[in-house]
């Protein structure tokens, strides 16, 4: 959820999911030495026929936490309902490679802002051609607007920065309902063979509270809530719903999130394959 107030809903167990950075820049502050090649295409997507190549740029995206809603329809859907809204789909040699998608927002008479809604590339020299193409607007926009999931390398397109790069101050939340469906809906590594206890805390929902076993072997984790353990202490983890929502999602890995707690640490739960931390973003779309 996108909540009125943070803090009120931490209360209920939700946590920050993203870590989102928000990026305001004239296009004319683009640097002119980075410019369309020869060998690319760029095409303004309106027809059904062309939402396959954005899925393979989206499947192979150098960012993978760009993510395609997949039904043909959303993408006319919100072609029809947001004036203004446009995909451009860039190929290489006929071979697509990236793609952005945004609309345009008029402010005052003479003024119209761009907003960039996804952003999606194969390789480096595809976010290149992105940018140059961005720089084309220089005449017809006063300022490009892009909000990503983490900071990523944008300054280098840019001469200069000011004050409204900055961190994003309404992050999504995210809330888990059900211990035992969340473990068992994730896809672990194949070469992954661990045995985890933890304590968990749910003020909120009763039945998350208690002690939990994760066995994970083949990719799969098989989950069990003990009434009591026989186990060392020192291998149980103790953990909080709105911790451990974190840490399923990716926004922090456990060392980082318990770093200024009290907390120990089995060794176990300190494997960064189990538990990766990893880029969330959620779109707003409409």
């Amino acid at each position: 959820l996108w909540p009125f107030d943070h803090e009120f809903y931490r209360k209920y167990g939700f946590e920050n999911g993203e870590k989102a950075i928000s990026y305001n820049f004239k296009p004319s502050n683009i640097k002119s030495d980075f410019k369309l090649d020869d060998n690319t295409k760029v095409t303004d997507v309106t027809d059904m026929k062309d939402y396959l190549p954005l899925m393979q740029v989206a499947m192979n995206a150098k960012n993978k936490y760009t993510r395609v809603i997949g039904d043909v329809d959303a993408w006319l859907l919100r072609g029809e309902l947001q004036g203004g809204f446009k995909i451009y789909l860039f190929e290489r040699d006929d071979i697509p490679t990236a793609y952005i998608s945004l609309k345009f927002k008029k402010v005052g008479e003479w003024e119209q802002n761009m907003q960039i809604l996804d952003i999606a590339y194969t390789d480096i020299q595809a976010k290149h051609s992105i940018f140059a193409f961005l720089r084309n607007f220089e005449a017809d926009i006063s300022k490009i607007s892009i909000n990503l999931p983490i900071q990523e390398e944008v300054e280098r397109y840019l001469q200069s920065i000011d004050d409204t790069h900055k961190f994003n101050t309404w992050p999504s939340m995210f809330r888990i309902l059900d211990i035992k469906k969340c473990f068992e809906q994730i896809d672990f590594l194949p070469s992954l063979n661990e045995e985890l206890y933890f304590q968990l805390e749910d003020k909120i929902i009763s039945e998350n509270s208690g002690i939990w076993k994760l066995t994970i072997e083949n990719g799969k984790c098989n989950v069990l809530k003990l009434e009591s353990i026989s186990a060392d202490k020192d291998n149980i983890l103790d953990l909080t719903i709105n911790q451990l929502s974190q840490i399923l999602i990716g926004h922090s890995n456990i060392e980082k999130l318990l770093e200024h707690s009290n907390v120990q640490i089995p060794e176990q739960w300190k494997n960064k394959d189990l538990f990766p931390e990893m880029p969330c973003s959620v779109m707003l779309w409409f």
